[in-house]
């Protein structure tokens, strides 16, 4: 994957950080004044503005990478070395999600927050899972994993944590596919 595709990427690999810095301006906007008051106006309801426009452009470039994956035939295998490098860069945030939404989840008034949390770390899951899902495809169409053998990577894509060793354990037996098929011609 060259340098212009991941740029294509980056916006679905920082979706959950805007999250978790959208929550560290409005629990600490106190300590952090100035981005609180001059960029939102101390409103809230402008950052949860900007993070759901953030999703939707982090959505639409995951589609725009995904249909060009398929029609331009990109490889499979780095593909799959980028959504695994994507998912892992990912997994901090996506730690401190589950902790913070289940702290959330336990006091009255901020449960709505951890629905939210949930919900948007979910929805960053599905686009990572749609890129390793193109992956999947185009490793298929290339002949060098069978369907039976790579659905569950699919399936696992869209479960918390699974999703991570299901890249790894994918990616592994991709490179190592190739290398063997590099080593016959």
């Amino acid at each position: 994957m060259n340098a212009k595709r991941i740029w294509l990427v980056i916006p679905a690999a920082s979706a959950i950080y805007l999250l978790l810095f959208s929550l560290v301006l409005i629990f600490f906007s106190p300590e952090i004044p100035y981005i609180m008051e001059h960029v939102f106006k101390n409103n809230a309801l402008i950052l949860l503005l900007v993070v759901l426009l953030y999703g939707l452009v982090a959505a639409c470039t995951t589609i725009i990478c995904f249909i060009l994956a398929m029609v331009k035939k990109w490889d499979a295998t780095s593909l799959a070395k980028t959504v695994m490098i994507v998912k892992i860069v990912q997994f901090p945030a996506y730690a401190i999600t589950l902790v913070l939404a289940v702290i959330f989840l336990i006091t009255i008034f901020t449960w709505p927050l951890s629905i939210l949390m949930g919900f948007c770390a979910y929805f960053s899951l599905m686009m990572t899972g749609f890129l390793q899902s193109a992956a999947v495809i185009l490793a298929m169409r290339e002949k060098k994993v069978r369907f039976r053998n790579s659905f569950w990577v699919i399936l696992l894509q869209f479960i918390y944590c699974a999703n991570l060793v299901a890249s790894i354990i994918f990616y592994v037996k991709l490179r190592n596919i190739t290398k063997k098929h590099m080593n016959l011609l």
